[in-house]
């Protein structure tokens, strides 16, 4: 089979390169998407449309009951390095989280598939999901879709820049964590900067809302457990000699699991009411969105080490110590069934989400052989 991986790969390659070069946004992945279709379709493979999303869609090979595998396919807003050989074509945007080799891996284990369609004992559904950098992330809208039905298990695969090309890294149990949005509004009447005692300071205030908020969520949280809360986001005031009447915070919260989520949310409410009461302000708290934590199936993973020992590749899984506080939206098919979320090491040059990121091409060959060795390997001992 590495013979008929490597005939593919400059097609293959040439596909990621374009991909590279057209990076969109969340639920904008429109030349994306039409890249996606003309390729399947030169393959012999029908491409389906979404019904209530405009961008994505998904593909099958085979028949019957079988697996799903998830690309995501947006881009974030970053302006990439103009030094980098191959470089994004669209001024302010950049596939800094390697989602062009997620697209590629999809259509490189769809190309397989077809090729050797006749071997397979299944049907491998993929699909292509737009916006999983967006919060709501677009998961939770492909979720919704009707194309579920006879899947068993769903599988991904993302670019790991910290670790050796090809080296996959594997976690039991909670992989990613949790994402919960907060938008955190204060409000006060404002004043003049030379008698702040006359009104609700709320830069002042603020600031000791962001340092006191987590030493009240860790004496009220067992120790045991891990939560990480940070904010990325102030806005506040026009002009240096104003107390603005207005002040919003956002930020992120996140957690390894739904009940350390939903005790925090309660302790940062009762916080926040307790808190303005005693700065004689108003806080209004709220949680736009949230992502929940992906935990990887212990089954899966077991197969997925069986199949690569079996395979003489064991050699090439390293066994995560800690979950990442990273989040990714492939949580939400989890409630649908099992799935298998790996990192697969893709060292080249700076890190995700910089326009500075040059992911070592080298990682489709390898890729592609664990997916589709292990798909393959799946379908033949479905029970």
């Amino acid at each position: 089979m590495n013979s008929v991986i490597h005939s593919i790969l400059p097609e293959i390659n040439q596909i990621r390169r374009e991909l590279h070069e057209i990076p969109e946004l969340a639920f904008q992945e429109f030349r994306t998407t039409g890249l996606i279709r003309t390729t399947l379709e030169s393959w012999g493979i029908h491409f389906h449309h979404f019904d209530r999303i405009d961008t994505g869609g998904y593909c099958d090979v085979g028949e019957g009951e079988g697996l799903a595998f998830r690309a995501d396919i947006d881009a974030l807003g970053v302006d990439e390095n103009k030094d980098n050989e191959l470089c994004s074509g669209i001024p302010g945007m950049m596939h800094a989280c390697g989602h062009d080799f997620h697209i590629t891996f999809g259509l490189g284990l769809a190309r397989l598939l077809k090729m050797n369609e006749n071997a397979i004992t299944g049907r491998v559904r993929i699909i292509f999901q737009p916006a999983e950098e967006a919060a709501p992330g677009g998961a939770g809208s492909v979720a919704k879709e009707d194309i579920f039905q006879d899947i068993s298990a769903i599988l991904t695969m993302h670019v790991f820049p910290d670790g050796e090309t090809g080296d996959v890294f594997l976690k039991e149990g909670p992989c990613c964590a949790s994402s919960t949005t907060m938008n955190i509004r204060f409000s006060g009447p404002g004043g003049h900067t030379s008698r702040p005692n006359e009104t609700a300071d709320l830069i002042r205030i603020a600031g000791k809302f962001i340092v006191e908020m987590p030493e009240h969520l860790r004496m009220h949280l067992d120790p045991r457990e891990t939560f990480a809360l940070a904010f990325g986001e102030i806005k506040a005031g026009s002009a240096h000699n104003i107390i603005p009447q207005e002040l919003t915070l956002r930020g992120t919260l996140r957690t390894f699991t739904a009940e350390v989520s939903s005790a925090l949310n309660r302790s940062m409410q009762e916080f926040t009411q307790a808190f303005a009461a005693m700065h004689g302000c108003g806080i209004e708290l709220s949680f736009p969105s949230h992502c929940p934590p992906v935990v990887n199936d212990k089954e899966l993973a077991d197969k997925f080490r069986f199949y690569m020992g079996d395979a003489g590749l064991d050699q090439h899984i390293k066994m995560m110590p800690k979950p990442s506080m990273g989040a990714d939206d492939f949580s939400f098919y989890l409630d649908k069934f099992p799935g298998l979320y790996f990192l697969l090491g893709s060292k080249g040059r700076g890190v995700l989400h910089s326009g500075n990121l040059i992911i070592d091409e080298g990682i489709i060959e390898p890729a592609l052989t664990y997916l589709y060795g292990y798909v393959r390997y799946l379908l033949s001992n479905h029970s």
